[in-house]
């Protein structure tokens, strides 16, 4: 691996595990976890909150993984200025939001990455849809990947 053993990288999990698909980004953070990488930490939320800013302050990179409703295909991707991405439309605090309040309380540009994984089934349950774990394991290598050309 390239990664600088000085840099530090965060894997934020978004989503509810009792809710099926929308607890993809436990379940990738679960896995990411298991590869012991150098300088990344892994956390698992129900959702994003403004609190979380000043632990992302101290990370070279974090990278926000979520279930979608809309996208067919995972979308990893960096947060753009000015656009309101979001990672999923049912949480109320997003990426977008993030980046401006760490701007304006800690003067610091968050390098704010989304990862947005295809979700079908968010009925009540603790499984994904096979789908969704097969599109989960694409988006692992996917980061592990991009965690390599750093």
């Amino acid at each position: 691996m390239s990664t600088s053993p000085k840099m530090k990288l965060l894997i934020v999990g978004i989503g509810n595990t009792l809710r099926s698909d929308d607890g993809v980004g436990a379940y990738v953070c679960e896995k990411m976890e298991k590869l012991n990488l150098p300088g990344t930490t892994t956390i698992i939320v129900q959702q994003l909150q403004v609190e979380m800013i000043e632990e992302m302050s101290h990370y070279d990179h974090v990278i926000i993984v979520d279930a979608s409703a809309t996208n067919d295909t995972i979308q990893f991707e960096p947060l753009q200025e000015n656009l309101q991405q979001t990672v999923s439309s049912s949480h109320h605090v997003n990426a977008s939001l993030i980046q401006t309040l760490s701007q304006k309380l800690y003067n610091k540009t968050l390098s704010l990455y989304l990862c947005a994984i295809p979700g079908s089934n968010f009925d009540t349950g603790d499984t994904l849809s096979i789908d969704t774990e097969k599109t989960a394991k694409e988006a692992i290598v996917l980061i592990k990947t991009w965690i390599n050309k750093l």
